[in-house]
C-alpha cells in the first residue's frame, strides 16, 4: 500500500495506491471511493481505478517462455512426504532391512 507492505487490517483512504500480486501477476490499483458496505460487483469496479497493464514485446515474451522451459529442468522432482513405497526402496537403498 503505497509502496509499503500492509497487514490486511490496515485502513484504505481514497487516493491510496495498492500493487497486488495476483495469480502470477501484479495489479496496480488506485482507490477512487470508499463504500460503507458490500456491494455487486459491477458498482464496486467504479470505486477503484487499475492502471492499464504494459504488454510485452514479441521478443519479450519469447524470452519469457525460454526461461520458464529451461526453469522446468531445475525443479525438484519430489515434492513433500515420501510415499509408503518410495520409503521402501529408500531404506532398501540404505540397507535398513
Amino acid at each position: 500500500m503505497n509502496g509499503i507492505t500492509a497487514k490486511p487490517h490496515k485502513f484504505l483512504h481514497i487516493g491510496d495506491k495498492l500493487t497486488i500480486h495476483h495469480r502470477g501477476r501484479y495489479r496496480n490499483i488506485e482507490v477512487v471511493a470508499l463504500a460503507q458496505r458490500g456491494l455487486p460487483p459491477a458498482e464496486a469496479r467504479k470505486l477503484y481505478h487499475e492502471e492499464e497493464k504494459q504488454s510485452l514485446s514479441q521478443e519479450e515474451k519469447e524470452m519469457l517462455a525460454l526461461f520458464k522451459r529451461t526453469m522446468k529442468k531445475f525443479r525438484p522432482k519430489f515434492k513433500g512426504r515420501p510415499t509408503k513405497k518410495e520409503r521402501r526402496q529408500i531404506e532398501k537403498f540404505k540397507g535398513m532391512s
